[in-house]
């Protein structure tokens, strides 16, 4: 137990951090206008519109009919709570986004005041600043995904798990926090508690509370998460898809048992095995570094000073070694994988960043060490203070890099990449039924190559629908909620509806072409131009007797882009001169001309 003193120097340390977190996050939630990833929109953010609005409107993926059922609707429930307070509109997904930065903030905050409190008053610094600056967490803390929801629940277990003293209330709550984020969020986020299941209930020999009284409470707290989460979701589940399912379980049987024979994870793309350390790179540069460094840094610091770690004095070497496991370990699972995307790291994100302050701490530690006279050292119990003039620059270089490298990426990213959403925010959301539009009709918005920068259809009026335009892509597109030839979904109720097999949806990824309109049916259309068309995809803002441009942003052309500078990391343009790889082309709304 901590003093006091210590005790409320700990609960300053968690009120410091989350106002700082909470308020980078915040102005994330508003600003960072970045469409990242297709799916957040089509198995997320689309059945939460489908739940809060009074329209069959929104887009239905192959996951969410009942013939394969591997998204819970529970999940889309819990996220609901919020849009079902502003609408259906814009200011739902920012009011959503804002509640996701105070829920990741206080997890995060949680594990800056755990690292002061039992790891390293100078490392809970550098985690403080990791978190706060880093692209990945500004990517992936108010992401409506569930690796995300795992993210912070894991995070909240991690906390706990850096207590180096074994006790049931310890196992119960990493248990349960584990448990929450398996059967609400993501199933494989249980791997990150091995490290800790093995060394609370295998390996920790502490006898009091002893071993098996920690198996009762982990199996109590995992009961209670049963009950308390699973139940729920079982139920919801029922009620949508009209018959029992674990969905859980599904993902699971789909990811690990189920591939092969043209479906599984692997058909919607592959990635080399180093796909991870470039992504973790761009998203945490020098961070990156250092977490894969953690082990060698701690093996360094005792062994140039085996009495003492540069952490607190009641974690072992052991421990302090054990704390870097589950990062590495999810790096080294996902890396094993042949399908790869971005969000799968996402769930141990502040593990990656525990992992790089301890690395720098201890490397700090260790070049003190190393430095300072051996008849200086006759004190090992303190940590020896890092203000040699070596551990000054070392701190200044890391800080400067990490800072500048962190901040012209996320300008990279918002200024190459946020014309999508500000065309449908600020000119799409704003469209007005015409004067004269007869009663009971709708205006068509269409969207071809461009399907994967639909933001959902929070950003859509309500008397405009969606359409989708045959582009070059192949693959399987998402269908309508209630697209099905057997009934008419306007007859029904809500969970009716999502009970309904939809026409052409299926798990091989083929294409089904019913689901296209021609382009002369559309009143609007939404499309990127990079000087290049093909008889699929022509370059609709320069016909100029069949559309009018609406509006037009410039978005970075990834194809003909080339290069670091601009692309990759901010720079100011005309600065580098032809260092600067970036190409512009433009992201419109165009106006059908009658």
């Amino acid at each position: 137990m901590c003093s006091f003193v210590g005790f409320k120097r700990v609960i300053l340390m968690f009120v410091k951090a989350l106002a700082a977190l909470l308020v980078v996050r915040v102005l994330a939630a508003v600003y960072y206008s970045v469409i990242s990833d297709c799916d957040e929109v089509f198995n997320y953010w689309e059945p939460t519109h489908f739940l809060v609005s009074n329209s069959n409107r929104g887009f239905q993926t192959w996951e969410y009919s009942p013939e394969f059922n591997i998204r819970s609707w529970a999940f889309a429930a819990l996220y609901s709570i919020v849009p079902f307070l502003f609408g259906a509109s814009v200011q739902s997904v920012t009011a959503t986004k804002t509640v996701l930065a105070l829920v990741s903030a206080a997890s995060d905050a949680a594990l800056v005041s755990a690292t002061y409190k039992y790891s390293s008053i100078v490392g809970s610094y550098w985690l403080l600043l990791f978190l706060i600056a880093a692209p990945g967490m500004t990517a992936a803390s108010t992401a409506y995904l569930p690796s995300t929801f795992s993210m912070y629940l894991t995070t909240l277990a991690f906390a706990q798990y850096l207590n180096p003293t074994p006790s049931t209330a310890r196992t119960s709550k990493i248990v349960f926090y584990t448990a929450a984020s398996v059967l609400v969020g993501w199933p494989f986020s249980g791997a990150v508690a091995i490290p800790f299941l093995i060394e609370d209930l295998l390996v920790d020999s502490t006898p009091s509370p002893s071993r098996l009284s920690r198996f009762i409470a982990a199996v109590k707290a995992g009961v209670t998460a049963i009950v308390a989460f699973l139940v729920p979701t079982v139920v919801i589940d029922r009620i949508m898809y009209g018959f029992w399912s674990i969905v859980p379980l599904n993902i699971v049987l789909y990811n690990v048992l189920n591939s092969g024979d043209g479906k599984g994870p692997d058909i919607f793309g592959t990635e080399p095995w180093y796909f991870y350390l470039l992504n973790g790179f761009l998203n945490f540069n020098v961070v990156f570094l250092a977490a894969l460094a953690a082990i060698p840094c701690v093996l360094l610091n005792y062994v140039t000073t085996p009495s003492t770690i540069y952490v607190s004095s009641t974690t072992s070497l052991t421990k302090t070694l054990s704390r870097q496991i589950p990062f590495l370990l999810w790096l080294a699972i996902f890396s094993a994988q042949p399908h790869k995307e971005e969000r799968f790291l996402f769930v141990v994100y502040p593990m990656l960043c525990y992992s790089a302050a301890t690395a720098i701490t201890t490397a700090q530690s260790a070049l003190t060490n190393l430095l300072t006279p051996t008849a200086s050292k006759s004190s090992k119990l303190k940590p020896k203070p890092l203000t040699t003039l070596p551990n000054t620059l070392l701190t200044l270089l890391i800080t400067s890099t990490f800072l500048l490298l962190s901040l012209t990426r996320t300008l990279a990213m918002i200024t190459n990449y946020s014309a999508p959403l500000h065309i449908y925010s600020t000119h799409v959301s704003t469209l007005k039924p015409p004067q004269t539009q007869p009663e009971r009709t709708t205006e068509r918005l269409c969207i071809g190559k461009e399907w994967h920068r639909f933001p959902s259809h929070f950003y859509i009026p309500a008397h405009i629908e969606v359409r989708l335009l045959k582009s070059e892509f192949q693959g399987l597109l998402p269908a309508k909620f209630g697209d099905s030839s057997l009934v008419d979904p306007a007859t029904l109720k809500r969970w009716e509806i999502t009970r309904l097999v939809p026409d052409g949806l299926n798990e091989y990824n083929k294409e089904d072409t019913s689901r296209y309109v021609a382009p002369d049916t559309c009143t609007y259309l939404v499309d990127s131009d990079f000087g290049v068309g093909s008889e699929l995809e022509p370059r609709y803002v320069e016909m100029k007797d069949a559309w009018d441009i609406v509006a037009c942003e410039r978005v970075l052309d990834q194809g003909k882009s080339r290069g670091v500078l601009g692309k990759v990391f901010w720079v100011p343009e005309g600065l580098f001169g032809k260092l600067d790889g970036r190409v512009w082309g433009r992201y419109c709304l165009l106006k059908r001309i009658k």
